[in-house]
């Protein structure tokens, strides 16, 4: 079925396969593991013809992909293979029906009969009901089962899946993973999936694994486990999984026209638009770059830096308002969501509000939340009377202003403490006054005691 032979490939001085041989078997469902960084998802990439070794040889589905021209590569990609990625990439405007009808269109296909195989996959995963509905109306699980369905449309030889169930909660993921062997016990198709879910690979019935771009059979990795680990040991960087909605530290991998791609580890390789791109960059370089998710939903980069991260509580301003929720401002391209369920009262568009910024657990969005006090740590704070401390003023309140501490803490600066203007959103610093049996801090805006009678002697010398 797959045939690979001697496959290499690097990136400017990095090199990232180094001699795959590989052999799958028609119908067998395969998982790829290992360490990030490893280059699974390269591997897919090659084998699925979205990317090209540098040497080597590659036969799939009886043809050896690398003697074909573009057009007939693209022709042949079309018609015998799948791919399914961590993100569905389905396009927004479609319906879930006309999603996966797509690839059959572009392939020729009569669009009577192109329905009629999408309804068919639709009914198979339990989604006809579905049909109708844009992606923005889907689950994130029935979002993953459309980007199978349209996958097998055009009824490939092999469906290669990056990391498919990796933005899933734990009940969709185990649904998606006993997917794959339905479709395949009913289509006969071949699966190549690309993991860290030890589950999946536990399952399949062939499990590959892959250490610093080269294939290691599990007697090697239990007999010889002084060797990985020294692998392990010289490439930190497979360690590292992508810290979203906050600043990573990532190596290049490769230069494209409309950018770079950076290695994300558990995520595969990341785009920074090239508007972003610092000048001079090349593969092997590392920098600095903040990841979200683009209107798409997909991981990108970009070296802009935004008015907060992931885990932080902020002050921002409404952008805009739709039937779902409020769209924040966070100086990024793409705005943060805060949907009505997150609102303590309906926001309105040119008005700021504190919120805390999270990953939602449900749809792996980063999205905001007006409810604050749900944030909070729960440990007990330690601070010592006098400490000085960050203060985000939350909401004036009768008994003073109540403000955030460090990012973590809840606290009371009392009004016969506040000697100047405070407003919403002040970042100011602060004093520990009190920290109480039951967890509840008065603070300070001036230094008190003889921490006081320090800082005054230090002006005066």
């Amino acid at each position: 079925m797959i045939d690979i032979k001697n496959i290499t490939k690097s990136f400017g001085s990095l090199q990232v396969l180094k001699g795959i041989d590989l052999h799958i078997n028609k119908g067998e469902v395969v998982s790829i593991v290992g360490p990030s960084g490893a280059g699974k998802t390269t591997l897919l990439q090659i084998m699925g013809t979205l990317d090209k070794a540098d040497s080597g040889s590659i036969m799939v589905d009886g043809v050896y992909v690398g003697k074909l021209s573009s057009s007939e590569l693209s022709k042949f990609r079309n018609g015998h293979i799948g791919f399914v990625f961590q993100f569905h990439q389905l396009l927004p405007e479609f319906t879930a029906l006309e999603n996966i009808t797509i690839p059959a269109y572009i392939g020729g296909k009569n669009p009577k009969e192109a329905k009629e195989r999408a309804m068919e996959l639709l009914e198979f995963m339990g989604l006809a009901d579905r049909a109708s509905h844009k992606p923005a109306e889907l689950s994130g699980g029935e979002k993953q089962r459309v980007a199978v369905a349209r996958a097998l449309v055009n009824n490939p030889a092999v469906v290669f899946a990056d990391e498919p169930s990796g933005s899933l909660d734990s009940k969709n993921k185990a649904e998606l993973h006993q997917l794959f062997f339905d479709l395949r016990d009913k289509f006969g198709q071949t699966f190549v999936i690309v993991t860290h879910d030890e589950h999946l690979a536990s399952i399949t019935d062939r499990t590959i694994h892959i250490v610093d771009g080269r294939i290691v059979e599990p007697e090697k990795e239990q007999s010889d486990s002084s060797e990985i680990s020294e692998l392990y040991k010289n490439h930190p960087n497979i360690y590292y999984m992508i810290k979203l909605g906050d600043y990573n530290k990532m190596t290049v991998v490769k230069e494209v026209d409309f950018g770079i791609y950076l290695d994300g580890g558990d995520e595969g390789e990341i785009l920074m638009p090239s508007r972003y791109v610092p000048e001079g960059l090349k593969p092997g370089d590392e920098l600095e770059v903040f990841v979200y998710l683009d209107q798409d939903e997909r991981p990108v980069a970009t070296t802009e830096h935004p008015l907060c991260k992931v885990g932080d509580f902020a002050y921002l301003e409404v952008a805009w308002v739709n039937e779902y929720g409020a769209f924040l401002n966070w100086g990024l391209m793409k705005d943060l969501f805060c949907p009505f369920r997150e609102q303590k009262m309906r926001m309105q568009k040119g008005e700021k509000y504190i919120v805390h910024v999270h990953i939602d657990e449900d749809s792996y969005r980063i999205v905001a939340s007006a409810k604050v006090e749900r944030y909070f740590s729960e440990r007990h704070p330690y601070y010592k009377n006098g400490q000085e401390v960050d203060l985000l003023v939350w909401q004036k309140t009768e008994m003073g202003f109540k403000v955030i501490i460090d990012n973590c803490y809840p606290g009371l600066v009392y009004e016969d403490q506040v000697f100047r203007y405070l407003h919403t959103g002040d970042r100011v610093k602060g004093y520990i006054s009190t920290v109480r049996p039951d967890g509840k801090i008065d603070v300070t805006l001036q230094p008190t005691g003889r921490q006081q009678t320090l800082d005054f002697s230090e002006t005066l010398l």
